[in-house]
């Protein structure tokens, strides 16, 4: 049956259908076949594929990264300076007040 599957133009649901088997099943078999063992593990030897983002998206992903770093950093100095002035306007209308 693994054979028959095997076909140019072969339907791999069909042909389990004939039969009266599970498609599954004769997926499994399948993958047997070509080295594939069940649950995703390969064979030793056999490499896997590593999926990774392509690098137009790293490289979008990084600058974003970076640009919101950069206003971060920039906020925090405007809160420092704004907490420096207003704590010195506080003091000196503190004195005068007094």
């Amino acid at each position: 049956m693994v054979a028959a599957c095997q076909g140019i133009g072969v339907s791999v649901a069909a042909v389990p259908l004939e039969h009266g088997l599970n498609a599954n099943l004769l997926q499994r078999w399948i993958d047997q076949a070509e080295g594939r063992l069940p649950g995703g593990r390969r064979v030793a030897g056999q490499r896997r594929y590593r999926r990774r983002w392509p690098l137009w998206y790293r490289r979008w992903e990084q600058r974003i990264r970076r640009t919101r770093l950069i206003s971060a950093l920039r906020f925090a100095a405007e809160i420092s300076r704004f907490r420096l002035l207003t704590d010195i306007r506080g003091s000196a209308v503190r004195r005068l007040a007094a």
